[in-house]
């Protein structure tokens, strides 16, 4: 009893009391600060303290406060943390990594820029950090986050398109040529590099908005101006570089509604005509497929025929062109961009080995693009946003994207073009002369 206060002893009392009516009731005892706090499960002790710090209106203040000062405590320690000597080599390496291609680099650049200001593109950039680019209800673990000491998180892009898209949704955009240059950000694929991967790209985006749905004229002024900047380089000029076209209602209709289950068929088809064939045999080998996905295959091969009959009118195209039903891209920011025609640009190239007689042939891709109409429609529809476009006006967003590295990487290689064309590191050089003339 000397260990126990007399306020303790009281309650004892009351709890122990023979008479029900004098013995607390469940409220007060939960009001008592003599008995220990309440056991909850972690998710939902999370969820509490979540519900409290995002509710303003909410009556425990002293606990928000409480979390809040905790935070700030624990972000603050983050933030003064020590680097360790790994992440500093990994950026000296980086650095010298640049250091060696930066006179290549500005070349690649200034001719793409000339080339695209020849075609009237205009640069135009995007804040560096932005909100979550994606979707409602989308993820994306390659993402790459930061979150400042407030507890805001950011994303630096991963993709140039999906924030301009998102750009155009909530601006109400009808006409835009633009070009960025920039670099992205993806999530290591080394888990000890604290550093996120950087890949510098070069973003070329045709807005319009037309009576017509037919997209067939942007895609064929951005393949020309491919075709132009291909023309620029030696390097890739040398090569055969394959033009891939594939349609979205294609992809989805072959591999979905016909359930074909052999991927052997998804080939590389020089025309039309050959694909055709082959989707002929499938479809009769399927009989219960229905008549409005055979519609769709149409539209798509019909759109992929237009668009290689305007192509191969072009004297000075330099691509092979081929047909691709299994060409996909990658989801960006945890969703697909594009839905309509997409293409991708690419050569082959000989990897030499140990073994003479082995031949390994690799792929590089030079630039992939696509319509992703949709993609802003779908912003649209998430931030509530009315456009003002009559309900006969389509918008037509087609772009591409270059990977400048790449480009790089392939005049590099190339041994055999002329480095003069880059220039020099130095751009004025003045040289004097001990001995001075009296004329001068």
């Amino acid at each position: 009893s000397k260990h126990i206060k007399d306020m303790e002893m009281e309650l004892i009392k009351k709890m122990l009391s023979y008479y029900p009516a004098h013995r607390p009731t469940s409220i007060e005892l939960s009001k008592s600060p003599y008995l220990p706090p309440p056991e909850l499960e972690e998710t939902e002790q999370l969820n509490i303290i979540r519900k409290i710090v995002a509710d303003p209106k909410s009556k425990s203040h002293l606990l928000r406060e409480l979390v809040q000062s905790e935070y700030k405590h624990l972000s603050n320690s983050l933030f003064v943390k020590h680097e360790n000597g790994y992440t500093n080599e990994t950026l000296k390496q980086l650095c010298s990594n640049l250091q060696s291609k930066g006179v290549e680099f500005r070349f690649v650049c200034s001719t793409i820029k000339r080339v695209l200001k020849k075609y009237c593109f205009s640069l135009f950039s995007l804040p560096l950090f932005l909100p979550n680019p994606a979707s409602k209800n989308q993820e994306n673990y390659n993402l790459y986050e930061v979150m400042d000491r407030s507890g805001c998180v950011l994303c630096p892009p991963h993709d140039l398109r999906l924030p301009f898209a998102r750009y155009v949704a909530m601006n109400d955009v009808k006409y835009m040529r633009r070009f960025d240059i920039q670099k992205v950000f993806r999530q290591s694929t080394n888990s000890a590099n604290n550093s996120p991967d950087e890949l510098w790209q070069c973003s070329i985006d045709f807005i319009v908005a037309q009576k017509s749905n037919s997209a067939v004229s942007c895609h064929l002024e951005i393949i020309t101006i491919l075709n132009e900047i291909i023309n620029e380089f030696p390097a890739l000029r040398l090569e055969a570089c394959n033009l891939r076209l594939n349609h979205t209602k294609l992809m989805d209709s072959i591999r979905s509604y016909y359930n074909v289950i052999d991927e052997r068929i998804f080939q590389n088809f020089v025309t039309v005509k050959q694909l055709k064939d082959v989707l002929r045999k499938q479809v009769k080998a399927k009989p219960n497929a229905k008549s409005h996905h055979l519609q769709d295959v149409n539209e798509a091969l019909n759109e992929i025929s237009e668009v290689i009959q305007l192509i191969k009118k072009n004297r000075d195209s330099y691509f092979k062109l081929l047909i691709c039903p299994n060409l996909a891209f990658d989801s960006t920011a945890g969703q697909s961009v594009y839905s309509g025609l997409i293409f991708q640009v690419d050569f082959e190239f000989l990897v030499r080995t140990f073994d003479s007689k082995k031949k390994d042939f690799k792929r590089k891709i030079i630039a992939h693009g696509g319509q992703y109409n949709e993609v802003i429609e779908q912003f649209e529809r998430d931030f509530s946003v009315t456009n003002s476009r009559s309900d006969d006006t389509h918008l037509i967003a087609v772009g591409a994207t270059i990977d400048l590295e790449n480009v790089v990487n392939c005049e590099l290689a190339d041994k055999d073009g002329e480095k003069e064309v880059y220039g020099s590191e130095v751009d004025v050089i003045i040289w004097c002369s001990e001995e001075i003339s009296s004329d001068v």
